[in-house]
């Protein structure tokens, strides 16, 4: 993988507490021999990451 960029698209409670209420993520992932299977192991780390700065 040589580049990996996540777009987030959020909500959130108007009134506190203003937790998200909704989250939408895209991925661009960029490299050679990226296959599917490497995917759903990428998106866990990336979302585990997001969720825990949030």
């Amino acid at each position: 993988m040589d580049d990996c960029v996540c777009q987030l698209d959020a909500k959130r409670a108007e009134e506190a507490p203003r937790v998200f209420t909704a989250i939408h993520a895209h991925y661009i992932v960029k490299g050679k021999d990226l296959t599917e299977k490497m995917w759903p192991e990428l998106f866990s780390y990336q979302l585990k990451n997001i969720v825990q700065s949030c």
